[in-house]
């Protein structure tokens, strides 16, 4: 009966199916974790995660807002990750410094969804190296800068940068991006939006857009969700050229004019 040693106190386990492991005195059997396919680790307690490498067949793992036994995760060791089969980690609201070791450790092959939020992302990190990867968010990581679009893989769809306040221009984000979300960014020249032809969401909240900003906009005719809450916008009657809109937020403007 050999064990894994991944959480710190007596309880359950969550599984992303709504399923539970057995945890006592922190310790899980190998013979449960090693079919799991799905894990949630979040809020937890953490001592390690050692053992986690018994999990074979983890696709799906969150490790959100840990307190690691009370302390800041900086320490944490992902080692643990290298050469599971994972297609999602989420690594949100917890206080691990992430650098290129940490990233090392993060299997690449298959991972698809990779969410970053609130942590400490430093600027101009590298994630090309995620080849497979469709979906990224860094969102509220405030030093987070992007040098290049090179930093990307091009197998990129979706980018979550809101409130990653470093950020000023969108020259180097990717453009053949399906998915963007740019809230609470103080962008210094937004008629580049009008080069992001194969958008189909846009979350464009509270980043202080006016009625002349929309010409960059109103070109996105494959945008089906738009947000632009929060913004200076007094007449947005130029949304009617989107013709494949099925969702838009203009909550919290100072609206006028909603013809066509």
């Amino acid at each position: 009966f050999i064990c894994a040693q991944i959480a710190a106190a007596s309880g359950l386990v969550t599984l992303v199916s709504g399923t539970s492991l057995t945890c006592v005195d922190g310790e899980i059997s190998v013979d449960e974790l090693c079919n799991v396919s799905g894990l949630d680790l979040s809020t937890s307690e953490l001592t390690s995660i050692d053992g986690l490498s018994y999990a074979t067949s983890l696709a799906e793992l969150h490790l959100d807002t840990l307190s690691f036994d009370g302390e800041a995760t900086s320490s944490l060791d992902l080692s643990e990750l290298v050469g599971l089969p994972l297609t999602t980690l989420t690594l949100d609201n917890t206080n691990i410094v992430i650098d290129a070791t940490i990233l090392g450790n993060i299997p690449a092959t298959n991972l698809l969804t990779l969410s970053l939020q609130n942590l400490s992302v430093p600027a101009d990190t590298d994630f090309s190296g995620f080849e497979s990867l469709e979906e990224l968010n860094v969102s509220n990581n405030t030093a987070f800068t992007i040098a290049s679009s090179d930093v990307f893989p091009s197998s990129l769809l979706s980018l979550d940068i809101s409130g990653c306040t470093s950020i000023t221009e969108l020259s180097s984000v990717p453009t053949d991006l399906m998915s963007l979300s740019i809230e609470g960014l103080s962008i210094s020249d937004i008629s580049l939006l009008s080069d992001f032809t194969a958008l189909e969401i846009l979350n464009a909240n509270s980043i202080g857009l006016t009625d002349w900003d929309l010409f960059s906009i109103a070109g996105l005719s494959l945008l089906t969700t738009l947000s632009l809450s929060g913004n200076s916008l007094t007449d947005i009657s130029l949304l009617y050229q989107l013709s494949s809109l099925v969702t838009l937020d203009v909550t919290s403007n100072k609206l006028c004019n909603v013809n066509n």
